[in-house]
């Protein structure tokens, strides 16, 4: 499970990345 926990914290660092930048896009794309 220990090599679980670092692999999801990064997956859900990128989730807010990719967010994010998805939310600017449509601010933009607005």
């Amino acid at each position: 499970t220990t090599a679980r926990t670092p692999h999801l914290r990064l997956v859900g660092d990128k989730d807010s990345e990719g967010e994010s930048r998805k939310k600017s896009e449509e601010i933009e794309s607005d």
